[in-house]
């Protein structure tokens, strides 16, 4: 049984079915959604896909696959783009960076970065061939509030151009302390209790019922976690006399003093979180799937990746049916009105399915 698939000009064939076989899963963006999902968020590379496809019986190039998610990729841009815009327009946004090797002919494979996004349960990804101020400078342009990061100079050209304010990263300052305490135990010790303090508080936000707004967090925060920070501070001050500069603990204090205004940032805005974890998990994937796949194929490879991983670490993030959605989306985008692209979000999507639900109840 042979057919033809609507979206190149590859057949995929299945010897061991009859001539008269109705197997329209195949034959729809199904088998699209499926290797995209399996790749960017089951971590299986193509050639492995492949060897899954043969063992069905049914012949399935890489090259094939490849292609698929090339063309999906430059179909579902839009909609990345959108995400991207909502993002922008919003008060709060986190940023993390990994690395992610691509090709480029001749020679071996060159470092690329992808670059991640985070606000809320919306993320999206951004891939650049270096790890350059330019890409979070382009990406952020416009954009006029918190920016949450880590100790990376490549924010500050964002921050110095634009409007925005920049928060610092806790757990970024704690890990630090974390390494010093091989030795310089004593005092490292003492300044992650202090530390776990901070966390302490945030913990007893989000347990909270009814759910603090923004302004009765800050207030929590300027009578319980301000004090703790300035006798932090005080301790820290009295460390820095009593060990050497390259010191494990002398590095990680003078880390902290070159982040302090921005690690208080947190205090005075209720939207910020303490740390930049929630951008951090968003590179699990990343980093999970480039130990299967080694490196993207080529640059267009890296900025296909961006494209998959953004829509399916927010399906992720919402609770969506990664397969579902994309199998639905991939067949609607080349039709759907680009004024009513937002409907093709994750969170769009999901919006309208409920909606659809209640309607029908």
């Amino acid at each position: 049984h042979k057919f033809a698939c609507r979206h190149c000009e590859d057949d995929m064939v299945r010897p061991d079915l009859p001539a008269d076989a109705n197997d329209k899963s195949l034959a729809t963006t199904d088998v699209h959604a499926r290797v995209a999902v399996s790749k960017y968020l089951d971590h299986n590379p193509l050639y492995r896909q492949e060897a899954i496809f043969s063992r069905e019986g049914i012949i399935l190039k890489r090259q094939t696959l490849c292609g698929w998610m090339t063309r999906h990729a430059h179909n579902l841009q839009p909609i990345v783009d959108q995400m991207a815009k909502e993002m922008l327009s919003g008060a709060f946004i986190q940023s993390d960076d990994t690395g992610l090797k691509y090709l480029e002919s001749p020679g071996p494979a060159n470092q690329g970065y992808m670059w991640s996004y985070v606000c809320g349960q919306m993320v999206v990804y951004d891939f650049a061939t270096d790890r350059s101020r330019a890409g979070p400078t382009e990406f952020l342009s416009g954009f006029t509030g918190t920016l949450q990061v880590d100790g990376y100079a490549g924010y500050n050209q964002a921050v110095e151009k634009g409007s925005l304010t920049r928060a610092a990263c806790w757990a970024h300052a704690r890990r630090k302390f974390e390494y010093a305490l091989k030795t310089e135990e004593a005092m490292s010790a003492v300044i992650l209790l202090l530390i776990q303090k901070l966390y302490l508080v945030e913990r007893d936000i989000r347990g909270q019922n009814p759910v603090l707004t923004p302004g009765q967090i800050v207030v929590v925060r300027k009578n319980r976690s301000l004090p703790v920070i300035a006798k932090l501070k005080k301790y820290l001050l009295e460390c820095r006399q009593a060990v050497l500069p390259k010191s494990p603990l002398g590095k990680a204090i003078e880390y902290a003093f070159g982040q302090w205004e921005w690690l208080e940032t947190y205090i005075h805005n209720g939207l910020v979180d303490i740390d930049n974890n929630s951008c951090e998990r968003s590179m699990r994937k990343v980093a999970i799937g480039r130990k299967n796949y080694m490196f993207a194929g080529s640059e267009t490879g890296g900025h296909t990746a961006a494209v998959f991983y953004s829509l399916l670490e927010t399906c992720s993030r919402l609770g969506i049916n990664a397969q579902e959605y994309l199998a639905d989306i991939m067949v609607r985008v080349n039709t759907h009105p680009q004024s009513r692209i937002e409907e093709l979000t994750p969170h769009g999507w999901k919006a309208t399915r409920e909606s659809e639900v209640e309607l029908s109840a």
